[in-house]
């Protein structure tokens, strides 16, 4: 055996290990490569979720303000006890339902796949919460224009229902601002 090894020439040990030694090289190269990129790859998934989230929020937040706006206009109408202003509590009552009804379509617009699951329940609550804060208001204004002045639904129980939009803005915020400084830390 101690023949064999001596009888090999110095450049054939040479050409073997320098052959090795770029192969090894060159596969940890492509190595640190390839998590690089894989690392940029989910870098800009992200990004790009971040991205169409941020998008709908904006969307969500402004119509959520509008439909919070629109519920304070219902809770005002209703919560007037003032009897000889029936026609004009109707008449209120049937535009903000309108203006409510029109903001429930926008949001039904939005992509859910760009939600974040972290976020998803209270976007499906939000929405069902305010057809039934809709539906609150729909069933009063038919007790107005049946000429019944009383009111279908405690103050106190519309109160909470027009805090808890205030509810669904605050949590969209604080997300959304969380998303807007992730998108600043990522790019």
């Amino acid at each position: 055996m101690n023949d064999f090894l001596s009888s090999i020439e110095p450049n054939a040990w040479i050409q073997t290990f320098g052959g090795v030694l770029g192969a090894l090289l060159a596969g940890g190269i492509a190595i640190i490569l390839f998590r690089g990129q894989v690392n940029n790859d989910k870098k800009r998934d992200q990004l790009r979720e971040l991205k169409n989230f941020l998008k709908s929020y904006y969307i969500i937040k402004k119509w959520l303000l509008v439909a919070s706006q629109t519920a304070g206009e219902i809770y005002k109408a209703i919560s007037d006890d003032d009897n000889e202003k029936l026609r004009l509590k109707v008449t209120v009552l049937k535009n903000e339902t309108a203006a409510l009804g029109y903001c429930i379509d926008v949001l039904n617009t939005i992509n859910d796949d760009y939600i974040p699951m972290e976020i998803y329940n209270d976007f499906l609550e939000m929405k069902a919460y305010l057809e039934l804060f809709k539906t609150t208001a729909i069933i009063q204004l038919g007790a107005y224009e049946e000429g019944f002045p009383l009111r279908t639904i405690s103050m106190k129980e519309l109160e909470r229902k027009v805090d808890k939009i205030s509810q669904y803005i605050r949590i969209f915020d604080d997300y959304g601002a969380k998303s807007e400084a992730e998108v600043k830390k990522i790019s």
